[in-house]
């Protein structure tokens, strides 16, 4: 499993507001959708301040709202921690094993948590 300092590539391109992360760590997802609720386990694939792209088993519709939890287990000054935060699906894609989803969350509010966390180096 990757630590917290094992952040793989930064990808930042101009239209985007802010850089991603490429890092995988577990997702518990919360759906909503009316007064109906489900939920999936995942991983992260990349994240940023205000959006996350999620790996699970089911399709998520676009437009649905959901919540999500990513368990980082092994910071070296904190120990393990969740971010949580909400936010809507707005791109859903098949992964080429075809067992699998992208699911590209955009954030109600920023993750800022996650800024506290990262290395200076990738910021």
């Amino acid at each position: 499993m990757a630590k917290i300092h094992d952040i793989g590539s930064v990808s930042y391109r101009p239209e985007r507001k802010h850089p991603r992360f490429s890092i995988r760590y577990p997702a518990h997802v919360m759906i909503r959708s009316g007064n109906e609720g489900s939920e999936l386990q995942g991983y992260t694939s990349n994240i940023s301040l205000e959006g996350v792209l999620l790996e699970v088993e089911s399709p998520i519709s676009p437009g649905c709202n959901v919540s999500f939890a990513i368990t980082v287990q092994e910071h070296p000054i904190v120990g393990p921690l969740q971010l949580v935060a909400e936010g809507e699906v707005v791109r859903v894609e098949p992964r080429l094993s075809g067992r699998e989803f992208a699911i590209a969350v955009k954030c109600k509010g920023p993750i800022s948590q996650l800024a506290d966390y990262l290395p200076a180096s990738a910021s």
